[in-house]
C-alpha cells in the first residue's frame, strides 16, 4: 500500500505525456495543443487564458508538485532542476530520520536512568550525568524538528517555483524589447561621468 502511494504520482506524470500527440482529421494532420496533450482532466483547473496555450498551465505545474516533488519542475520541461529537489528534500529527510533515531536513543535512556527502577541501567551509565543526557536529547530533538521545517519549506517552495517558472514562459521575449547601456556626462559645478540603461519596447 505504501508503495502504491509513492508511484501513483509517477504514474500520473506519465499519463500526462502519454496521450497521443497528432490527431488526423481528414486528409490533415495537426498538432495537439497541450491541453489536449494532457487530458481533459486538466480544463477545470486552469484559466481560460491558459487553455489554448502551447506553454506549460501553472495550476497543472503546482498540482504535480505537491503530488510528487519535483514532477512540476518536469512538467515545466525544465529538467535541470528536478535532481536539485531531490537532494534537496532528500538531505532533510535523512536528518529527520538520524535526528529522531538518536533522539528516541536518548529519551529512552533518559526514561531508564530516571523511572526509579534499580534494576534498569541505561547504556549511557558512567559516561553522562543526568543533566547531559537530558540536554543531549533536546539536542537532538531540536535538530530533528528543525529538519522537519526546512523540508516543508523546501516542499513548499518547489511547487512555488513550478508555478512561477510556468507564468514566466508565457511571456513573449522577442527583439521588440531591449536594454541598451549609454554612457552619461553630467555638467556642472562638479562634473560627473555616469552610466544609464535605456529600456525600448516597440
Amino acid at each position: 500500500m505504501r508503495w502504491g502511494l509513492i508511484l501513483a504520482p509517477l504514474f500520473l506524470g506519465v499519463k500526462l505525456w502519454a496521450q497521443t500527440d497528432v490527431v488526423i482529421e481528414g486528409d490533415s494532420v495537426r498538432r495537439l495543443s497541450v491541453v489536449e496533450n494532457r487530458g481533459n482532466w486538466a480544463k477545470p483547473l486552469v484559466s481560460k487564458k491558459f487553455r489554448d496555450s502551447p506553454w506549460p498551465i501553472p495550476q497543472a505545474a503546482v498540482r504535480l508538485s505537491l503530488l510528487c516533488p519535483g514532477m512540476g519542475q518536469i512538467y515545466n520541461r525544465s529538467y535541470w532542476k528536478a535532481p536539485i529537489v531531490y537532494a534537496a528534500l532528500g538531505t532533510a529527510a535523512f536528518f529527520v530520520v538520524q535526528n529522531h533515531i538518536e533522539y528516541r536513543r536518548y529519551q529512552n535512556a533518559y526514561r531508564i536512568r530516571t523511572d526509579g527502577d534499580p534494576t534498569t541501567i541505561d547504556p549511557f551509565v558512567g559516561r553522562y550525568a543526568d543533566n547531559s543526557l537530558r540536554a543531549i536529547r533536546d539536542f537532538y530533538r531540536r535538530n530533528r524538528d528543525f529538519a522537519i521545517i526546512l523540508g516543508a519549506l523546501g516542499y513548499t517552495l518547489t511547487a512555488v517555483e513550478a508555478y512561477v517558472d510556468a507564468h514566466l514562459k508565457h511571456f513573449k521575449i522577442t527583439d521588440e524589447l531591449s536594454v541598451r547601456p549609454s554612457p552619461m556626462f553630467f555638467a556642472g559645478a562638479r562634473p560627473a561621468l555616469g552610466a544609464s540603461f535605456f529600456l525600448k519596447i516597440r
